[in-house]
């Protein structure tokens, strides 16, 4: 089906338009990713209804949106496995947080462990984008430590959302770890952040 669409479309594309081979490459590429998002975007839509967390899967969508922008993080290297991977923690995560009552203790537990987790690895550094401008780095990482102080206020004054804050900054915690890299299989690249403080800096290395 997939290929059948994107044929379809970058045929109609090559009608209207004289691209050179890169450019046409470029928009298949894009086009391929588009398909993607809209056909899983659908697929765990529905079994959110099905499994009635699509209110905490929205919830969940609106905290882990921008900590996604501003962190980045890896990605599954096979198609299958995006699938899997993605719907087990877009809807395993809020599922299983709507069953959680978490004791403040325990909500700062969590977002502490993310926070250093945020401080260390992001943003994230992978093949497809190393992070290699210093002050590009600095700048999206501070962005993501200011949003995750700004949700810790929200996590402590308004219960409602705190599960759906702390599950979305959880997803994002293991997409920027190199747990989250074998996980997704990727080569492990990332940033010592803590040696930067000591005027040492690792510019994509492999571990």
């Amino acid at each position: 089906m997939k290929e059948k669409v994107i044929s379809y479309l970058m045929t109609q594309i090559k009608k209207k338009n004289l691209y050179d081979e890169i450019k046409i490459e470029q928009i298949q590429y894009g086009l391929e990713g588009l398909y993607s998002i809209i056909t899983k975007s659908i697929i765990i839509i529905l079994l959110a209804f099905l499994l009635k967390i699509f209110d905490k899967l929205m919830l969940f969508c609106l905290f882990y949106i921008p900590l996604r922008s501003l962190g980045f993080g890896t990605h599954a290297k096979s198609n299958l496995k995006c699938w899997i991977l993605s719907i087990t923690f877009l809807l395993g995560l809020p599922y299983l947080f709507s069953f959680l009552k978490l004791k403040t203790i325990a909500k700062v537990i969590i977002w502490s462990i993310c926070f250093i987790n945020y401080f260390i690895f992001c943003p994230a550094d992978t093949e497809n984008r190393p992070m290699i401008n210093k002050k590009r780095k600095h700048k999206f990482k501070l962005a993501i430590l200011i949003v995750s102080l700004l949700y810790l206020f929200l996590v402590l004054k308004y219960n409602l959302v705190a599960n759906s804050i702390l599950s979305a900054m959880i997803l994002e915690s293991i997409l920027v770890n190199p747990i989250g890299y074998i996980l997704m299989g990727q080569k492990v690249r990332f940033h010592l952040n803590l040696n930067n403080l000591k005027g040492n800096r690792m510019e994509g290395n492999e571990c």
